[in-house]
């Protein structure tokens, strides 16, 4: 999911790698943050909505697209 919404904003291979390593132990993972954002019980297409959710706000975050 990640390689294909970072291919789609033309991020390098590089820079793909860097986003799924995390800076710091400290930073919640996308995955540990969809978990914490989900009701228990949800099924697994509502909880990759989520992970797809919080992936395109960080991406915008680091990777703001370009005008379209």
């Amino acid at each position: 999911m990640l390689l294909k919404k970072g291919a789609k904003r033309r991020l390098t291979p590089f820079a793909i790698g860097s986003i799924m390593c995390r800076q710091n132990l400290k930073k919640e993972s996308v995955v540990q943050e969809a978990q914490d954002s989900v009701l228990p019980g949800t099924g697994e297409a509502a909880f990759l909505e989520c992970v797809s959710q919080i992936m395109d706000r960080r991406l915008d975050e680091l990777y703001p697209k370009a005008s379209e």
